[in-house]
């Protein structure tokens, strides 16, 4: 990629709805994404360099720019958001922190989804330096989602969303909804806020069918009785770890 093709494809985001911002002049990646990456993919510098803001029509998907590198970004998720998140789920296993910490070493982010809590990276470990992606709670277990970067703008512009395909499944009843604004308000998973409901359905009918809790909650007659104010995050990733 040089810079006009990079504008090239910026343009086809922008005919796609897109928000896209560049910068007057091009900038210096920043310290922090230097330091832990040291050898950050030619075609993402560039990108870098240039892009102020580039987000989808909706707001919900961006692309990884400079502020948020440096922690400037009018953003509640930070660029290593998903890392974050698994660490303090594991609450103080210094041996799942550290394989989580040794992953992302090899895994530059570059795009994130609130949608579906997903992510694009690319894997250092490719010798192609190919781009791989992941949803909430398989952070750690990517799939191949693109050969390039460039390849992976085309298909954000041609509107192939990134992450697997939509699961069906059915919606929420009345009561459902209720009870889950009650387990996870204030946590880290907020399905109410992101309309992303396919995993919590699944969690609530796997606590029903199988009868096992979290300690924090019982099940009396068939209803999840609340004992705690609130479920973790590391309650929510055990549980589907254990009943897939």
């Amino acid at each position: 990629m040089n810079t006009d093709s990079l504008r090239a494809s910026l343009d086809k985001l922008v005919a796609a709805g897109w928000e896209v911002k560049l910068y007057d002049a091009p900038q210096a990646v920043p310290l922090p994404l230097a330091n832990r990456y040291a050898d950050v993919p030619d075609d993402y510098r560039l990108f870098l360099s240039w892009v102020k803001t580039c987000a989808s029509p909706r707001g919900t998907d961006w692309f990884l720019t400079l502020p948020e590198f440096a922690g400037e970004a009018d953003n509640r998720f930070a660029w290593n958001e998903w890392e974050r998140q698994s660490i303090a789920s594991f609450e103080g296993n210094v041996e799942w922190e550290q394989a989580t910490r040794t992953f992302w070493d090899t895994h530059l982010p570059v795009f994130l989804s609130a949608g579906m809590y997903s992510y694009v990276a690319y894997d250092l470990t490719s010798p192609r330096r190919e781009l791989v992606g992941a949803i909430n709670l398989h952070w750690e277990e990517p799939r191949p989602r693109a050969e390039s970067f460039t390849a992976f703008v085309a298909d954000l512009a041609a509107e192939k969303r990134p992450g697997p395909p939509p699961v069906k499944c059915r919606k929420l009843s009345p009561s459902e909804k209720q009870l889950l604004q009650e387990l996870f308000a204030g946590t880290l998973i907020a399905p109410e806020e992101t309309g992303d409901v396919k995993l919590t359905v699944r969690f609530l009918e796997l606590m029903r069918e199988s009868g096992v809790l979290p300690d924090r909650y019982e099940l009396i007659d068939g209803v999840i009785i609340k004992k705690e104010p609130r479920i973790t995050l590391g309650d929510y990733r055990r549980f589907l770890a254990e009943y897939p």
